[in-house]
């Protein structure tokens, strides 16, 4: 696995003992996905991580306090080191959760701004069709 993630996982899995609440959420909600994939027996690697928090975004109820905020903020951390490929692939799926997400008025900051670097990350790996689908159409 890349190094530059390597160290952001490491410092993330730190803040388990954390005295902030949202610290420890992140750290226990990480620790959760790499359990995950290390029981299913899949590689260590950007792409397991993204599938596992995908799958968890997916059957977790969206709102600004919950679960589904601190997915999104470690889906923003994985995300750049995902292959464009991958995220091509999962174009839709990832604008469909992330514009679910997206509330400007009851949003906070923090949740809007892993919101917004995901959007980016995934918007950036896009070819030229991406644009014509219609989860690309509604939602910009």
């Amino acid at each position: 696995m890349d190094f530059e993630l390597e160290s952001q996982l490491r410092k993330l899995r730190l803040q388990l003992g954390s005295k902030a609440a949202h610290q420890q959420q992140h750290a226990a909600t990480l620790m959760a996905v790499e359990e995950t994939i290390k029981e299913q027996n899949m590689a260590v690697e950007p792409a397991s991580y993204f599938a596992a928090l995908l799958t968890l975004l997916e059957q977790t109820e969206v709102g600004p306090k919950g679960l589904s905020g601190t997915i999104i903020y470690l889906l923003s951390i994985i995300l750049p080191f995902v292959s464009h490929s991958t995220l091509r692939a999962k174009f839709a799926t990832m604008m469909a959760v992330l514009s679910q997400s997206l509330d400007l008025e009851s949003a906070d900051v923090a949740l809007l701004r892993s919101i917004i670097s995901c959007l980016e990350t995934v918007l950036m790996a896009q070819d030229a069709g991406s644009w014509s689908q219609p989860i690309a159409q509604g939602t910009f």
